[in-house]
């Protein structure tokens, strides 16, 4: 080999890199590499957990019809009170980009005790009776509530109806508190030949002297 090969070769030699710089560039490519999939990573963990809440809160407010084909107390209604059995649905209505609280919500339910069953089905009649009246029982609603009923025989005009909802009993020209009832177990079973009633809300005995 000549000195101008001998030149030449030197000068290539010179401008590679040395194993120190390469061990420094690979170095620094995996830690950007390695930055740059977590940070992905990261980015979809987030996205995933985001849907994920999203389909939680959807489900848990989305609302779901009774035997009846209406909502039961409790029930998201968005404000749209011919959804709820009961006919009133609750709350404020929520400000633009904010969830919807508004749920349907009880009526007429006075001295009568709530998560008990009513007194076509419960054993115990101290229970069911209300409003200091022994002609007034608590009957469970198609809404899924204790209502105070006027029974039949006393003095109210409560009456059998073949309703599914407390606004087709309002809609035959009874009182606005009337509330519909299945009424076809237990003691009141063959008390309506539909097997449900439009009942109408009895008043409160004032105490005596």
């Amino acid at each position: 080999m000549n000195q101008t090969q001998f030149d030449a070769v030197s000068r290539t030699m010179s401008r590679l890199p040395s194993r120190r710089d390469l061990l420094r560039g690979l170095a620094g490519a995996g830690i950007g590499l390695s930055a740059l999939v977590g940070s992905r990573f990261g980015e979809r963990d987030v996205d995933a957990k985001k849907k994920k809440r999203r389909k939680k809160k959807q489900k848990t407010l989305r609302p779901v019809l009774n035997q009846f084909g209406c909502l039961d107390v409790g029930q998201p209604c968005k404000g749209d009170n011919t959804r709820c059995c009961s006919g009133i649905c609750q709350g404020t209505a929520p400000k633009k980009g904010k969830p919807d609280t508004r749920r349907c919500a009880a009526h007429g339910t006075g001295t009568c005790k709530q998560g008990i069953e009513g007194i076509c089905t419960n054993s115990d009649l101290l229970q069911v009776t209300c409003n200091n009246r022994s002609d007034c029982g608590c009957i469970r609603t198609t809404a899924g509530s204790n209502y105070r009923a006027e029974l039949f025989g006393g003095p109210g005009t409560s009456q059998c109806q073949p309703c599914q909802r407390d606004a087709d009993c309002i809609a035959l020209g009874l009182p606005p508190e009337t509330a519909c009832a299945p009424v076809s177990a237990g003691r009141c079973a063959g008390l309506c030949p539909t097997g449900m009633a439009c009942l109408v809300p009895c008043g409160t005995v004032p105490p005596g002297p």
